[in-house]
Order: C-alpha cells, then structure tokens, then sequence
C-alpha cells in the first residue's frame, strides 16, 4: 500500500512540475512577444534614436567594405576597417553625457553585451587580416555577421520582422 501511495505523489508531483514549466514557457512567450512589441530602442528620445541609427548605418557600410576586401585579399583594407569597426563604440561617438546615460538606463545590457562581442570580433578579424590568414577572416566576418543578426532579433525585430516570423 505504501509503495502505490508513493508512485501517485510522484506522479502528482510530475504533474505538478509539468504544468509549471508550461506556465513558465508561456510567461516567456508573452514576454518575448511584449518586447517584440514594445524594444527598448523605441522608449530613446528622437535625437539619441537617430545617433544609434547612424551608427548602425555605419557599421553596415563597414561590413559592405569588409566584404569586398575579403573576396579580394585586400589586406591592408581588412586592417584598416577592422580597427575603426572596432573602435567605433556607440559611446565613442558623438554623443553628450546626457544620451550615454540615457542609453545605459533605457537599453539592457544584452545589448551592449553584443555591441561589445561585434567590436571585439572586429579587432579580431584585424588581427587575422594581419596574418593574411583568409579562413580566419571570413570566420570573424560570419561571426560579426551573425552578433548583428542576433542584435537585431533581440532589439530590433520591430525594423527587422523578419529575422523572428519563423521562432514562433
């Protein structure tokens, strides 16, 4: 008799855990689509809005260079981009106290978490390009490729839909 008690708890108790883990999951889901629905990025004032704007403009058109130099072998480009990319930090910009504060208060650190992989990835693929080690390039290249692709799901899905309507 005590055994079958035993077996009913412990099945009780999966039950119990079950349905938790489920309630867990859609309280992720829901949080997810809520910052899906409303980034962090949209709370930032016009002007500071427009600088991260810029910034990713010039990032774009820093990999666009980084690319073509890389099915080139232009090395010396590589270098040179690689290290402005890399010292291109958001805070290194113009930007007055008022903003950086601003940015630091409204955006999660998983943000400058990955603002802070991509730059260090630049510096990398740098040094690669150094080395004229073209297999380490293009990883560094993937690998900055794919922190702005995840940058861009996490706090950017309202610009890039995209990205997200096949994680439902």
């Amino acid at each position: 008799m005590m055994i079958k008690k035993d077996k009913i708890r412990l099945l009780l108790s999966g039950l119990l855990l079950l349905n938790c883990s489920q309630q867990l999951a859609s309280e992720q889901k829901i949080q997810e689509k809520d910052k899906i629905l409303n980034p962090p990025v949209l709370s930032l004032s016009p002007e500071t809005k427009n600088l991260l704007i810029n910034e990713m403009k010039a990032l774009q058109k820093g990999m666009e260079i980084l690319f073509s130099a890389y099915i080139k072998g232009d090395w010396k480009t590589l270098e040179e981009h690689g290290e402005k990319i890399k010292n291109s930090y958001i805070f290194k910009q113009k930007i007055t106290p008022e903003q950086k504060q601003e940015l630091k208060e409204k955006l999660p650190k998983g943000f400058f978490k990955l603002d802070r992989k991509f730059h260090y990835l630049s510096g990398k693929l740098k040094f690669a390009a150094g080395l004229k080690r073209s297999e380490l390039v293009g990883f560094y290249y993937a690998q900055m490729g794919y922190a702005c692709v995840e940058c861009h799901k996490t706090y950017a899905s309202h610009r890039f839909p995209q990205l997200i309507e096949n994680n439902d």
